[in-house]
């Protein structure tokens, strides 16, 4: 059983090299910011909007291997 909260289907993840210009381009476009980047250790920094549709994705500046 999924939460309210939960998506309802999968979450899109697109790589950026800047997480703020790119969230600044998307609320711009229309678009709201979910939540602000947040560092994941051993992955990198990732943060989640929603498209001007509403679709939750997310943005994700990743570790290299």
């Amino acid at each position: 059983t999924r939460s309210e909260a939960s998506p309802a289907g999968p979450v899109l993840y697109i790589e950026s090299a800047d997480l703020q210009a790119d969230l600044q381009a998307i609320v711009s476009g229309g678009g709201e910011t979910v939540d602000e980047p947040m560092d994941i250790p051993g992955v990198g920094t990732i943060a989640f909007f929603k498209d001007p549709a509403g679709n939750l994705m997310a943005l994700g500046k990743f570790i290299s291997a």
